[in-house]
């Protein structure tokens, strides 16, 4: 009989264990059947987007971009040898002077000039100056390095070159009035771009390809000597200006003549008849 009971007992206690066991699985599917409804139903649509997708980036093989510039300026002590000196040398070296200037103030003479050389050549332009031109009164080099620039305007303006195709063909395939004018205003807004950038491309290619020095020369006379053909240049354009004068006035009362006659005629009459009465 203990052998029944125990047997019952072994029998009902696993048939308890097995109903609390899918309890427990049938809460835990309750607790979270949302989650796998949505994971199960979610449709991912790709993205829309009126702008064009992003270029390409592309990668510009370059070498270091150097602009050289200065500024130098020398006492000499005879002007046009130097200067003659100034032109064999910019020449000698595959350069060109792009603007000049003589100034002479009192007792001083001086050239100013701006002075392109290749950029490789650019040291031996100072190396040559150096070397016996006169004395230095000032001097200021200056080297900037526009890589960066350089290649980020190259990569700024192939994308928008990328963009630019991309938006005429968005514009041929507009349906309506506001996509046409919103294209085309995308469009005047890139063209822009690319020609500023396009632009300062071209001005540091050859701000980089040509060195730019500005090189002023002045001479130095003493007072004396200088006041000598000061005066006579003084005097000479005083007897100039007061013969020009003589000429005008000589003209204006030839335009003026038939006046001055008739003012002779009345101050004759009037002298005439002024002497009758006095005689009387």
């Amino acid at each position: 009989m203990n052998k029944i009971i125990v047997v019952v007992s072994c029998i009902l206690f696993a048939g308890c264990q097995n109903q609390k066991s899918e309890s427990d699985h049938n809460n835990t599917y309750a607790a979270h059947p949302a989650q796998v409804d949505l994971v199960e139903g979610i449709e991912v649509a790709p993205p829309r987007s009126t702008d064009p997708p992003t270029p390409p980036k592309f990668e510009l093989k370059a070498g270091s971009k150097m602009v050289k510039t200065g500024d130098l300026h020398f006492e000499v002590t005879d002007l046009g040898k130097s200067k003659a000196q100034v032109d064999s040398l910019v020449k000698s070296l595959n350069g060109f002077i792009v603007n000049e200037s003589y100034i002479s103030e009192g007792n001083q003479n001086s050239y100013t000039l701006i002075i392109r050389t290749p950029n490789k050549e650019f040291d031996s332009l100072m190396s040559g100056l150096n070397s016996g031109f006169g004395r230095v009164l000032s001097s200021n080099i200056n080297v900037s390095d526009v890589t960066e620039e350089y290649v980020d305007l190259n990569i700024r303006l192939k994308n928008n070159l990328s963009y630019l195709g991309q938006y005429r063909v968005i514009l041929k395939k507009a349906n309506s009035i506001k996509e046409i004018l919103e294209v085309e205003e995308k469009i005047r807004e890139l063209e822009e771009e690319i020609e500023s950038k396009e632009g300062r491309l071209k001005y540091l290619d050859d701000q980089v390809t040509y060195s730019t020095l500005t090189l002023k020369m002045s001479e130095w006379k003493s007072t004396v000597a200088a006041a000598d053909p000061i005066y006579t240049i003084r005097i000479l354009n005083a007897f100039k200006t007061g013969t020009q004068l003589v000429f005008e006035f000589v003209l204006f009362l030839f335009k003026i003549w038939p006046f001055v006659l008739i003012g002779l005629m009345v101050f004759l009459a009037r002298r005439f008849l002024f002497k009758r009465v006095l005689l009387k």
